[in-house]
């Protein structure tokens, strides 16, 4: 694995946006959020989607997102998410999104926006899965 990077956004001395990013030898990169996204924190939380994707599309080929540390996302929050997932299509992006049966967010993220990316798994076994790829 190599080095891990945070980033933190904060606004009145509250952290309301936490990402670390993680790239794993050649294979993917994985960004972990955690915290909220809202009106507050939309545009960063696009930024940081946005910047992994630029990135697995120059070296990787894959990027997992790991929602399982969010308390809440609104829905520019979840359009950001759906907006990604395209994004990941054009540029031929392997794009898992991770969010645990159980979170709230998981039906309104299946039943809004439709986010074929998203899955039940966790982050290991994502990454699992996308090393034993016939193209990977």
């Amino acid at each position: 694995m190599g080095p891990m990077r945070r980033e933190d956004f904060v606004e009145h001395g509250r952290t309301l946006l936490r990402a670390q990013r993680e790239a794993v030898d050649e294979v993917a990169l994985i960004l972990r959020v955690t915290g909220e996204v809202d009106l507050h924190t939309r545009a960063q939380f696009e930024q940081l989607l946005q910047t992994g994707m630029r990135d697995c599309a120059a070296q990787r080929n894959r990027l997992i997102v790991d929602l399982t540390g969010l308390t809440d996302c609104d829905a520019g929050g979840l359009r950001c998410l759906h907006t990604v997932e395209q994004n990941a299509l054009a540029r031929r992006v392997w794009l898992v999104l991770v969010l645990p049966a159980e979170h709230i967010l998981n039906r309104t993220a299946r039943s809004v926006v439709r986010l074929s990316s998203l899955t039940n798994t966790d982050v290991a076994t994502a990454l699992a899965r996308m090393s034993e790829s016939p193209d990977g």
